[in-house]
């Protein structure tokens, strides 16, 4: 098949592309400046300039287009292309996503993936660009989110979930005949030119852990004023705690508002590159958010197979033993009690556990044996099966 995916800024969009490439689809996405049905400003670009080029996969889209002789892209966290080295992706051959002049090359498309973010006007442009230009493609509906499940996911009869996410399964239970749940992949890190596998025992020579909070001072106040004080009472036992986020809102991790240049904070801002980087340099990740979807930080978790601390209402609101599996005796993902007044020591107990080389290193077999198992052949069978009964 032919299918087109309509994106405004999820960094997902490069494991979809993987998704549909290994099932053998062509994959196409709406070249960045062919239509104002898109808004640009608001849509993430580098997952598909970084993905190969279906006319030739040995470039980039980045190149194959020339995006590389262009100053700068709409989207903030884009232009990480422009100020840093060009890194080559590591990513498989076969994962080829081809961008389209929408205006001129139209209504030859099999189906339609929409995804998440969809809100408002944006949606509106995105419906209006599929009357238009995918005349006859069947829909694919990713446009639901925990704020707004119940009322978008009936929309259509094709039911793409991204999870884990609170709505997991849902969609069968509200009618939905054809289904199916869609997992993130390492073919986000490999697009980056990060290969796993070689970067799996950095974290041993070092006692970091990090989080990836964006805007969290403008966000979430008390939580910036927890981490503060956890990374004080850890600096004293030699262990170090650091915040990466974006600071201005909106735009993603715009590395031109690192540090002093902030506008809703000061954290060191790293490049989508430089952030896997500080994966592997973390004996742990710390995740304190109470809600999230199919979330970049414990993808990039699984992705890194870096042990992730978050707290037990995220697990019981998020679903997240679906992609993690059950927290055993000796976990891969210690859980905060929330519960519990004596919240800040509980959590230096998780960092503590993860001190241990051999916990710590239980923790990253454990993650990696949960990859092998979440994208089985059952999965993969289940997607086929999926594409097979688009209505």
């Amino acid at each position: 098949m032919k299918i087109l995916i309509l994106d405004t800024n999820w960094r997902a969009i490069s494991s979809l592309i993987y998704h549909y490439s290994k099932l053998g689809h062509e994959v196409f996405y709406v070249k960045p400046g062919s239509t104002n049905l898109i808004d640009w400003d608001q849509t993430i670009l580098w997952p598909v300039l970084l993905s190969w080029s279906s006319e030739d996969s040995s470039r980039t889209n980045f190149h194959y287009h020339n995006f590389d002789r262009l100053d700068e892209l709409p989207y903030g966290e884009d232009n990480f292309l422009f100020l840093e080295d060009f890194v080559e992706p590591v990513a498989d051959k076969f994962s080829t996503v081809k961008l389209v002049d929408i205006e001129r090359e139209n209504n030859f498309f099999d189906a339609v993936h929409i995804t998440p973010h969809f809100q408002g006007e944006r949606l509106q442009m995105a419906l209006h660009l599929i009357e238009k230009y995918c005349k006859g493609a069947k829909i694919i509906n990713s446009t639901f989110d925990p704020g707004n499940f119940r009322e978008r996911i009936p929309w259509f009869p094709n039911s793409c979930e991204f999870l884990p996410a609170c709505y997991s399964g849902l969609s069968s239970k509200l009618g939905i005949k054809n289904s199916i749940g869609f997992y993130r992949h390492s073919n986000e890190v490999k697009i980056l030119g990060i290969d796993p596998q070689a970067n799996q025992n950095k974290w041993r020579n070092s006692n970091i852990f990090s989080s990836f909070h964006h805007n969290i001072f403008a966000r979430q106040g008390s939580l910036e004023n927890f981490q503060r004080n956890l990374a004080g009472l850890l600096a004293k036992m030699g262990v170090k705690l650091e915040n990466f986020g974006g600071n201005i809102r909106g735009q993603g991790a715009d590395i031109r508002y690192s540090g002093e240049n902030g506008i809703t904070g000061n954290y060191i801002t790293l490049s989508p590159r430089k952030v896997i980087e500080q994966y592997f340099l973390s004996r742990g990740i710390l995740h304190i958010k109470s809600d999230d979807w199919a979330g970049g930080v414990p993808s990039a978790c699984r992705s890194t197979n870096t042990p992730i601390i978050v707290h037990d209402d995220y697990v019981k609101y998020t679903k997240m033993t679906s992609a993690w599996g059950t927290n055993g005796e000796r976990p891969h993902y210690p859980i905060i009690p929330v519960g519990d007044p004596d919240f800040i020591n509980n959590t230096v107990k998780c960092i503590l556990y993860l001190l241990d080389d051999s916990a710590c290193l239980h923790a990253r077999n454990k993650i990696a044996e949960n990859q092998k198992k979440l994208f089985s052949d059952e999965y993969w069978n289940s997607w086929k099966h999926f594409l097979d009964n688009l209505e």
